[in-house]
């Protein structure tokens, strides 16, 4: 399935030593998240993870209602940065931590905005049925994680196939696998108003069907952003 990446861009990066309550330590540096939309609005209830370049370990945190946050990351190392939401992979940029002597405190401000329209990677359904594989229980979590973090989000789940069989199938068939994903997100805590769930059979075509690989691109569902 086609991944949706996010456009995320570093607005500013800066350091200065400087002690604080919030105790930044020699090999610890103390940074301020700023989150902002394409508007220059915060941005709330995002995860950003900072992935160690040396080790792997990864330091998440949250924007607050003033979409910033705080976070103890450790100096001389890179780290890829990762905006949590749709999927575990959106997108990334590499943000480094110089390595200065004293406490190091520093502001980092990543404006992005969430896709109006994507769609959901890593959800696999048993063949020709609305069931849902346990491989895709990980892409619908962060889904229903999200919404829990935004409650004001409001969705519409749109189901697709592809066009082998009849028509009629294929629409009952998307129809359902929507409502299979509505259903999980219901039961993580997600309110069922909050999502729409749509089938639309064969007649959105991404690609052609005249291929394996086009008419697993066909049979997807997508995510649409109705209210934020």
């Amino acid at each position: 399935m086609k991944k949706y990446f996010v456009s995320l861009c570093i607005v500013c990066a800066t350091f200065f030593s400087y002690a604080q309550n919030l105790q930044p330590t020699d090999d610890m540096a103390l940074i301020t998240v700023h989150v902002k939309n394409f508007k220059g609005m915060p941005s709330i209830g995002d995860k950003v993870s900072f992935k160690s370049k040396k080790n792997g370990k990864i330091y998440t945190g949250v924007s607050t209602r003033d979409g910033t946050f705080q976070i103890l990351l450790p100096e001389g190392d890179s780290y890829i940065v990762l905006v949590m939401g749709f999927e575990m992979d959106n997108t990334n940029n590499i943000f480094t931590v110089p390595e200065n002597p004293g406490p190091t405190t520093g502001t980092y401000t990543i404006t992005y905005e969430l896709p109006k329209v994507y769609t959901l990677s890593n959800l696999y359904f048993d063949t020709g049925k609305a069931t849902i594989r346990k491989d895709s229980y990980e892409s619908l979590s962060n889904l229903a994680e999200l919404m829990k973090r935004k409650s004001l989000m409001v969705i519409e789940l749109a189901g697709h196939t592809d066009n082998v069989g009849s028509a009629e199938s294929n629409q009952k068939l998307s129809e359902a696998r929507a409502q299979s994903v509505k259903q999980y997100l219901v039961s993580k805590g997600v309110p069922a108003m909050r999502v729409i769930a749509v089938g639309y059979g064969q007649t959105q075509p991404i690609a052609t069907n005249n291929s394996e690989q086009g008419r697993q691109q066909n049979r997807r569902t997508e995510v649409k952003i109705l209210h934020e």
